[in-house]
């Protein structure tokens, strides 16, 4: 049974209660309608053309929680596989990243479990999997967010469609770790 707690805000006649959320029922980010895309045309062409031959195969993001409102909070939970590519983006607030297993390099940093970092809202930033994917936590101060790509030269977008085909069937073959 759900029990509620006080606070001083339900003191002053606001209630307030604990909210339960379970893995099993997250949403994907679309689905669940945290993230917004102010991407240029040329990005968007790009991405679409790479989701075309296995994007999408290359990871599994869902929401875990979402409070919306003006003090919204929200959640997300991530999986990308092995060497799989996050581009170059931003995003219009602040993000707490955890790395739960596996590991990713931000520049010439490699994170691994236990370890996170904070991104301010505007930073742009790109992570990179290792060999055995990564999986982490994205704790976010709004209930949603805008995420803007970044304009990628000629050479990335090749990078990011060698990248794919050439580890698209191993993607299909790995699974989520058990608790995902």
């Amino acid at each position: 049974m759900l029990q509620e707690t006080e606070t001083a805000d339900d003191r002053a006649g606001a209630k307030a209660s604990i909210q339960i959320f379970r893995s099993s029922e997250g949403k994907t980010l679309q689905e669940a309608g945290v993230i917004r895309y102010s991407n240029p045309q040329s990005v968007n062409d790009n991405m679409a053309s790479l989701a075309e031959i296995g994007l999408r195969e290359g990871f599994q993001a869902k929401c875990l929680f979402r409070a919306p409102g003006p003090d919204g909070f929200s959640l997300m939970h991530s999986w990308f596989k092995s060497n799989s590519i996050i581009p170059l983006h931003s995003h219009d607030t602040d993000c707490l990243y955890y790395v739960l297993s596996g590991s990713l390099s931000l520049g010439d940093q490699t994170l691994g479990a236990g370890d996170g970092l904070f991104v301010p809202g505007g930073a742009a930033y790109s992570f990179v999997m290792g060999p055995e994917g990564a999986q982490f936590l994205e704790f976010r101060d709004t209930a949603d967010f805008d995420t803007n790509m970044r304009a990628a030269k000629p050479k990335f977008w090749d990078r990011m469609r060698t990248v794919i085909e050439t580890n698209r069937e191993t993607w299909r073959s790995e699974t989520p770790p058990k608790d995902a």
